[in-house]
């Protein structure tokens, strides 16, 4: 219990605050439980680092961020990081950025003057607490890669209340979507209902397959009724890839029958010569039935596209297809092909 005066602690408060004391930011904020000492604040000594294995303790001073803003000798508050590295803030920014911290920080004071400051022990590491604090003072947003270390800012944001550094995360996720794995950008922005973020990485998840064993880490991480979404894109793709390759137009471009019984059959144009030709239905068949439909740039590297390419009659030497005229037609089918999930 602490000496001086008593005071409930607020939602997701690791403890009665008091100037000279320790507290704890937990997870569990309604049932954090935490042991009070009196912590003696070291010298503040700037040094920059790039990782967290760049910490270190040096003639017992723990060396703090090269951020002037998060190294004020004024700031009235210390946040230590979960590896023991301090940030002085001042408790004016914290109550202005975070709900967490403005609960926490309105709390009665002691009654007596104290000379050190209050020193806040967090759960977080130093870089990402280090990330958290420059964007919610307004300073430049650090780059926040790869994807985990991204979502632990997004989390720690959630975790104390910071609105502001939540919309400028977000912003961060939709310009990582070039790097960061779609279906974990998809799994991120569902859950927080984000659907500018989750339809467009949707849209990245065309060219992969969706049960290759090697995706089922990523795919746990998505809410069931979000991921049925995303297969059911993947499946209608593949039924209206099957409908339209059994059009007539298309068949018009093969020249062969679309009669069932005839649909093998060839009858060259000039010189009239039939044969049984397979690649078409080869191809017809199988490109909805690949673990991933061809996208328009590599449906002209189509080894079955290929080997049609060069199809000619056994007696006149005529092309058997008219290969541009089917690449055309397939390229219209693609792009008409729906691209994205729908979250209205």
């Amino acid at each position: 219990m602490c000496r001086s005066s008593r005071r409930s602690a607020p939602r997701g408060a690791a403890s009665c605050p008091t100037r000279g004391s320790t507290h704890t930011a937990n997870d569990k904020r309604s049932r954090a439980v935490v042991r009070l000492h009196v912590v003696p604040l070291p010298s503040l000594q700037l040094k920059s680092f790039g990782t967290e294995g760049s910490d270190r303790n040096v003639s017992g001073t723990r060396w703090a961020p090269g951020t002037p803003v998060l190294a004020s000798a004024d700031a009235d508050i210390v946040l230590s990081s979960s590896n023991n590295i301090h940030f002085h803030v001042h408790s004016q920014l914290l109550r202005h950025a975070s709900g967490w911290f403005k609960t926490l920080l309105s709390l009665p004071g002691p009654s007596t003057p104290q000379t050190e400051p209050d020193v806040i022990r967090m759960d977080e590491p130093t870089l990402t607490l280090e990330a958290l604090l420059c964007i919610a003072s307004g300073m430049e947003v650090p780059a926040l890669r790869p994807i985990d270390f991204y979502e632990d800012v997004l989390l720690a944001a959630e975790k104390y209340e910071m609105p502001g550094p939540i919309s400028i995360v977000r912003i961060a996720l939709s310009s990582n979507l070039l790097d960061a794995p779609p279906l974990r950008v998809y799994a991120i922005a569902t859950r927080r209902g984000w659907n500018d973020e989750a339809t467009a990485a949707s849209a990245r998840t065309l060219e992969m397959d969706l049960f290759d064993p090697e995706l089922e880490a990523e795919l746990t991480r998505i809410d069931a009724s979000f991921l049925m979404k995303l297969l059911q894109l993947h499946h209608s793709r593949r039924q209206l890839l099957q409908k339209a390759l059994d059009s007539t137009e298309v068949y018009k471009s093969t020249r062969i029958y679309k009669d069932s019984a005839k649909e093998s059959l060839y009858v060259c144009p000039v010189c009239g010569v039939t044969a049984i030709r397979t690649d078409w239905l080869r191809l017809r068949y199988d490109l909805p039935s690949r673990p991933v439909i061809p996208s328009v740039s590599t449906l002209y590297r189509d080894p079955t596209m290929k080997e049609m390419s060069k199809a000619t009659c056994s007696d006149c030497r005529k092309n058997v297809y008219d290969i541009i005229s089917i690449v055309e037609q397939i390229v219209e089918i693609l792009e008409c092909l729906p691209k994205c999930v729908s979250l209205s």
